[in-house]
């Protein structure tokens, strides 16, 4: 059995096969870590407090949240392992087999 080794033409090629499809998000450098950086979307949560002085969620993880609206725990992780299913035969059909 022999393992091809991926080489820098195959990354250019594939960077250059998703480059429309793939959206870039922003990073801000953090000014406490040198080499740090965070999304934005980790600071939306406390950004939404801040500003509206409500959470988004409950509690995180998200899980929780659903708990303490009132649903069971098993019916959080069934309908999270349907959603699991569902978004991956989605990806699976959006596979371009030759």
């Amino acid at each position: 059995m022999t393992v091809d080794l991926i080489t820098v033409d195959d990354v250019e090629a594939a960077a250059r096969a998703i480059a429309g499809s793939v959206v870039r998000t922003t990073v801000l450098p953090a000014a406490w870590a040198p080499g740090l950086h965070l999304k934005p979307e980790s600071l939306q949560p406390v950004g939404s407090f801040k500003l509206r002085g409500k959470r988004i969620f409950r509690m995180a993880p998200i899980h929780h949240h659903f708990e303490l609206l009132g649903w069971s725990e098993s019916k959080v992780i069934v309908r999270f392992w349907i959603l699991a299913l569902v978004f991956a035969l989605f990806a699976l059909t959006t596979l371009k087999l030759r």
